[in-house]
């Protein structure tokens, strides 16, 4: 779990993004990673922090140069400063979610978010059983909570590799992975009992 230090390197990256923001500097999420990666680099260059977040600017870094437009960082660093000042049990579903991924990546998982006309041919891409892969569509990924972080509507996801893994580490952030047809959906395991979610097909 990260500590009050990588709460308090989250925050301070937060408000000057704020800042940036405020000063229409900003606007989009694009953006928003090359601000971010940008702020990251220099603060690690700067040894603005103690050595005890060393590791997580380098993650962070990593992650954004990595995954370019589709790093996140702002829901990252969210998830970082929540996860530093509350328990697991404490966050809601979007934040668990948040934290789960952030698990499945640092256990060298393939990430990816789908577009819808990407999702439709599904069935066409050429994904490798032997890869650990968790392949989420982005649509659904963005519509799927309401404004207080609940879930409201089922995640369809591809996945590859060791199922029962990926199943065991999302039960540990209170998620579940449920096989239907010819996907997998992710549903909370928090409030499930008695609940149904219409199909987004």
């Amino acid at each position: 779990m990260f500590d009050n230090s990588s709460a308090h390197l989250a925050w301070c990256a937060l408000v000057s993004l704020g800042i940036a923001r405020q000063d229409q500097q900003i606007d989009t999420i694009a953006a928003e990673d090359l601000y971010l990666v940008r702020w990251l680099s220099n603060a690690r260059h700067q040894r603005r922090f103690p050595k005890s977040v060393a590791s997580d600017l380098d993650w962070l870094l990593q992650q954004g140069r990595q995954h370019s437009s589709q790093a996140r960082l702002r829901e990252t660093l969210l998830f970082i400063y929540e996860t530093g000042i509350s328990e697991t049990e404490k966050l809601n579903d979007l934040l668990r979610l948040s934290r789960a991924l952030n698990a499945i990546k640092e256990h060298h998982w393939v990430y990816m978010l789908l577009s819808d006309k990407e999702w439709k041919n599904r069935h066409k891409r050429q994904l490798s059983a032997g890869v650990n892969g968790i392949y989420l569509r982005k649509r659904e990924l963005d519509n799927g909570f309401d404004d207080n972080g609940s879930q409201h509507q089922p995640l369809n996801l591809l996945v590859t590799g060791d199922q029962e893994a990926l199943a065991a580490l999302l039960e540990d952030f209170q998620w579940r992975l449920l096989p239907v047809r010819d996907c997998y959906q992710l549903v909370s395991g928090r409030e499930m009992a008695g609940t149904s979610f219409r199909s987004t097909e």
